[in-house]
């Protein structure tokens, strides 16, 4: 079994977030445990030229995401399909930088 893990953000009438990741169940666990221990943890996240969110926690970013389990059929076509991952999405590995890059910057 796999997990598909959506990021849908609207801010301010300016401008709308989506993405979407696959993920084994081991990432899955990791991902929400992280999400879950340090939801107090400030980052900025951004995309394109120069949008994104800062000084938001984690815990406003896990509120964006929903879940849920896929087959392992479908899991692997959408792999197989180069579709792993779609739009904006930030894993686990990018949270964590951007938690520590807002540490730094004080």
């Amino acid at each position: 079994m796999y997990y598909l893990v959506k990021l849908s953000r609207d801010w301010a009438d300016e401008f709308s977030v989506y993405g979407y990741k696959i993920m084994e169940p081991e990432e899955f666990r990791s991902f929400f445990d992280y999400l879950d221990v340090n939801k107090d943890v400030e980052i900025s996240l951004s995309f394109g030229t120069n949008e994104g969110w800062d000084h938001e926690t984690i815990g406003e970013y896990a509120r964006c995401l929903t879940s849920v389990a896929i087959s392992d059929a479908t899991a692997h076509e959408l792999i197989r399909n180069n579709m792993r991952s779609f739009g904006h999405f930030w894993d686990l590995e990018e949270l964590k930088e951007a938690a520590s890059y807002e540490e730094e910057e004080y």
